[in-house]
C-alpha cells in the first residue's frame, strides 16, 4: 500500500469518526438542522418551523407538529456547532374564548413570550412588563409571535394587550409566567 493510499484511508477514517463523535453528542452544523433532528428524536415527529428568534449565543424556535400540537425549542451555539438548549411541547387550548392565548418561559435574566391568534382580525399585540417595558409585536407567522424579552420572568409578567387593524383595544389580560 502506498503512502498516500494509506493518508487518504486514515483521514476517511478519522472523518468517520468525527461525524460519529458529532451525531452521538448531537452536535449539528445549523441550528435549523440541530432544532428538527431534536425534536424528532424527542417523538414529536416531524415538524416544520414556524418562527425563530434570537437570544444570547442561540436561538429560540416555535415548531408544529403534523398532528397540529406546537413544540417551543431552543438551540445554543458551541464553537462552531449547534446543540440543543431544551424545550417542551405547548398546550394553545383557551380557557375563556380570549382572541388569543399566551404562554412563557424564561429565568432570571431571559423569558420567552409566546402568542397565538385565534381571531384573525387580531393585528397587534402589546406585552407590558412590569417595570413599564411596553414589547408591541405585529408580525403574525401562521398566527404565532415569539418575542424574547431580555429581563427575567419576574419582570416578563404582565398584561397582554390585543388591538385590531383598526387600532382598537380588543383583548387585555393580566399573564403570570
Amino acid at each position: 500500500m502506498t503512502r498516500r493510499v494509506k493518508t487518504v484511508r486514515n483521514f476517511a477514517i478519522v472523518l468517520v469518526i468525527l461525524a460519529a463523535v458529532f451525531w452521538r453528542a448531537a452536535l449539528y452544523l445549523t441550528s435549523d438542522a440541530c432544532v428538527l433532528a431534536s425534536v424528532e428524536e424527542l417523538g414529536y415527529g416531524t415538524c416544520e418551523i414556524i418562527r425563530r428568534d434570537t437570544y444570547e449565543d442561540g436561538y429560540v424556535y416555535v415548531l408544529q407538529v403534523v398532528d397540529g400540537e406546537y413544540v417551543f425549542h431552543k438551540t445554543k451555539r458551541v464553537g462552531p456547532f449547534w446543540h440543543t438548549g431544551g424545550g417542551g411541547s405547548m398546550n394553545f387550548v383557551s380557557q375563556d374564548d380570549a382572541p388569543i392565548d399566551t404562554t412563557m418561559w424564561g429565568n432570571n435574566e431571559i423569558s420567552y413570550v409566546i402568542c397565538k391568534r385565534d381571531d384573525p382580525d387580531i393585528a397587534r399585540i402589546e406585552w407590558v412588563c412590569k417595570d413599564g417595558t411596553v414589547i408591541a409585536a405585529d408580525d403574525w407567522t401562521q398566527d404565532i409571535i415569539l418575542t424574547v424579552i431580555s429581563s427575567g420572568l419576574e419582570n416578563a409578567q404582565g398584561n397582554v394587550r390585543a388591538y385590531d387593524t383598526a387600532g382598537n383595544l380588543v383583548y387585555e389580560k393580566e399573564v403570570i409566567g
